[in-house]
């Protein structure tokens, strides 16, 4: 059985490495002469694509309930 810390170490590490890849793939697809817009892009893509791993992950796993986000309404009388 995993402990809860290494559940966490596990999850930050897939969102690195899939902001990294990211960033890699990006940077070999964009061409040579790149301009800062560029490297904006690419940054802002790689966050876009970690950012969705990691709700993906915690809402997989169950760690956010649907109840987090929406209260059910009190019952009117």
């Amino acid at each position: 059985m995993s402990s809860p810390n290494s559940k966490t170490v596990a999850l930050v590490l897939g969102v690195v490495m899939s902001f990294a890849v990211t960033a890699a793939i990006l940077l070999k697809l964009i061409p040579a002469p790149r301009k800062e817009t560029d490297f904006l892009v690419i940054g802002t893509l790689s966050t876009f694509v970690a950012l969705v791993v990691l709700f993906g992950a915690l809402f997989g796993a169950g760690a956010v309930k649907p109840s987090f986000w929406f209260r059910p309404k009190p019952p009117q009388e």
